[in-house]
């Protein structure tokens, strides 16, 4: 679809096949076909011969990731204010709202009608439900609303108490790999440690916990952290601020509901000596809301309305 550019984004979304691509096609023709239409990233504004050492430098280097996330506002203007353009972040990042027609954000309010709360989570999921080559896991919103039941084979090798996957090492999550050390030991993997794990998700079943922080605590910023460990057949270790009441906080555990440090290792190390009440926990859905695709589509075709047709 040569009238849609995608600008700003990171080197692993294929503009010709991805989940805003086909949200287009599902929009009447009319609206779209004559419309040159224009989705910007929050990642750094430069070319691709520079961005893709940048990000691959991100993966192997601290001081890398922090040049990476310091940049990743991208631009605030879009190139042609006659065009419908779009800002899209995938990071904790405020939306440039003056200049773009719409927004993608995990803002939960939506400014007028004019952003919409569309947090990593769900783009890591088949929101879709129907077969395509971007999810990045098979798994639909309304699969991971339903109660399940640990196979004998996962809860058979449950033999490891706690797994990390840190590749920014963000102080409250160094803070609490300290603190919970104490209980039993840790299997550390990521950029930080430079030990790479070939399969998040099968590595992951073997422990009966997972080290999941997200990186700020900032309402509504719920990434795919917690979905991975629960997909893992673990329970979710969780540090977010999930304001819009997404997540299911019976299939995990949040530091932030807790007075300290402290009182959240103690739960943790109460809960690893009670076999049946993880079990109980493991077999919990991990959403306790859906996103409906079509909720997609009406938005980018209510701004298509609002901006042409008015």
């Amino acid at each position: 679809m040569k009238n849609i550019k995608f600008s700003n984004f990171p080197p692993d979304l294929n503009p010709e096949d991805n989940i805003y691509i086909d949200a287009i096609k599902d929009i009447e023709p009319d609206l779209y076909k004559k419309r040159n239409i224009h989705f910007y990233g929050c990642y750094p504004k430069i070319k691709f011969i520079q961005k893709a050492p940048a990000y691959l430098f991100s993966k192997i280097s601290n001081i890398g990731m922090v040049s990476w996330l310091n940049n990743q506002q991208g631009i605030v203007e879009p190139e042609n204010i006659n065009d419908f353009n779009i800002w899209v972040t995938f990071e904790n990042r405020r939306p440039p709202h003056q200049f773009f027609d719409l927004t993608i954000s995990f803002d939960i309010d939506d400014y007028q009608g004019t952003n919409l709360y569309f947090p990593l989570i769900f783009q890591y999921m088949n929101v879709k439900s129907s077969n395509n080559n971007y999810s990045k896991h098979s798994i639909s919103p309304y699969q991971a609303t339903q109660k399940r039941i640990i196979p004998d084979r996962i809860l058979f090798n449950k033999k490891k108490f706690m797994v990390s996957f840190i590749n920014n090492p963000h102080p409250t999550r160094l803070r609490a790999q300290n603190q919970l050390s104490k209980i039993g030991s840790i299997a550390e993997y990521g950029r930080s440690v430079n030990n790479y794990a070939k399969d998040k998700i099968l590595t992951t079943e073997e422990f009966w916990f997972s080290l999941c922080f997200e990186n700020d605590l900032y309402p509504g910023y719920v990434t795919e952290k917690a979905l991975e460990a629960w997909l893992g057949w673990s329970i979710p270790l969780y540090w977010g601020s999930d304001a819009n009441n997404i997540l299911n906080q019976n299939a995990l555990i949040n530091l932030a509901n807790f007075p300290s440090m402290e009182d959240f290792a103690d739960f943790v190390s109460n809960l690893y000596k009670d076999k049946d009440k993880m079990i109980e926990i493991l077999n919990q859905p991990i959403l306790n809301k859906e996103f409906k695709y079509q909720n997609l589509v009406e938005f980018i075709s209510a701004g298509l309305r609002k901006k042409f047709d008015s």
